[in-house]
């Protein structure tokens, strides 16, 4: 093997290994069509993960829930497509409870607060004129 003139270090033994041998045979076609999704996957969350907040700190836990929270909105997006096509009562209950699932996460993720209450007033209580006595 002749080496480059850019090259200035002995080539490795790798580098040969790789370079005698194809890169991509009917035998492991399939392991890397799969590496080659998980790839592009995993970049696809970092780069939507990105995009969320870049200002936020890099800390690993706000790392993960960022990831987790890209993750959980992907999901709803599906969940909301099969939930349009679906016409079983069944499984239209099985995928509304999952979406409720799923929506409840997203809301704990993007660290948003339930909505307020309204609870009924007290009754108040009638007093009698007598009860107002001058002092």
């Amino acid at each position: 093997m002749e080496r480059q003139w850019f090259d200035n270090r002995a080539p490795s033994v790798e580098f040969e290994a790789m370079a005698n041998r194809p890169f991509i045979t009917a035998a492991n076609a399939a392991e890397l069509a799969l590496k080659s999704q998980e790839a592009r996957k995993n970049n696809k969350l970092l780069a939507a993960a990105d995009l969320l907040d870049p200002a936020a700190e890099s800390i690993e836990g706000e790392k993960h829930r960022k990831l987790r929270l890209v993750r959980v909105r992907l999901q709803q997006a599906k969940l909301d497509s099969l939930i349009e096509g679906e016409t079983d009562a069944g499984k239209l209950d099985r995928l509304a409870s999952a979406a409720m699932r799923l929506n409840e996460q997203e809301r704990q993720l993007s660290n948003r607060s339930l909505p307020p209450t309204l609870k009924a007033p007290a009754p108040r209580s009638k007093r009698s004129p007598q009860d107002y006595t001058p002092e």
